[in-house]
């Protein structure tokens, strides 16, 4: 894969997780990176890490409705993160509504725009993935015993930031994804939901 002359914007990648290893791994397929954060400390640390494994990039606050910009480039590719806690009627979902709500949100923003792609060459597509291993989860989950793994519903495996970031590449970079969304359960191995499912029925 050759992303080179392409420009990647990664929201959030100033932390320590999935933003910043998202944002690496465009950078290591030779895209030119524009790391966006509310950290600025944060969002130098990621440059550092480019810089420091050859790649370009440049902190930069962005404005989120960057679709004007993508249709005067002559087309793009949009990313969306929602969760898994959007979906799963009868599951353990956040103890927060407002964030199933949310990457629901998302999810259903995601399909609605998939008529992008053929209009104006601007491919939205989302990933919905469970628990990821980044640092605080990763603590979180080292300190429960058994008994509580079972009580709060704990995958027994976490997804990684670098499989993460390998799912993002690959829908920002398959040109014939379009308004499509991966749903990632712990310990499943991930797939798309089919175009035209009445309710999430299966994975393909």
């Amino acid at each position: 894969m050759n992303l080179a002359n392409k420009v990647a914007i990664v929201t959030g990648s100033g932390g320590m997780g999935r933003g910043r290893a998202i944002a690496r791994r465009f950078s290591r397929e030779g895209a030119k990176v524009v790391v966006s954060d509310i950290n600025p400390a944060g969002g130098k640390d990621t440059l550092r890490l480019i810089e420091a494994e050859g790649g370009q990039s440049v902190f930069f606050p962005v404005d989120l409705r960057a679709a004007d910009g993508m249709r005067e480039r002559g087309g793009g590719a949009i990313v969306n993160i929602a969760s898994v806690s959007a979906l799963g009627h009868g599951r353990k979902h956040a103890e927060v509504p407002a964030y199933d709500l949310a990457r629901s949100g998302l999810i259903r923003l995601t399909t609605t725009l998939g008529i992008l792609g053929k209009r104006d060459n601007i491919r939205v597509n989302c990933l919905a993935p469970g628990w990821i291993a980044v640092p605080e989860v990763q603590a979180y989950v080292d300190s429960l015993n058994p008994e509580q793994h079972a009580q709060r519903g704990v995958p027994n495996t976490l997804i990684t930031i670098d499989e993460i970031a390998d799912a993002v590449v690959q829908l920002a970079t398959d040109e014939t994804l379009a308004g499509r969304v991966i749903v990632w359960w712990n310990d499943e191995p991930p797939g798309f939901i089919p175009v035209g499912d009445p309710g999430y029925e299966r994975l393909e």
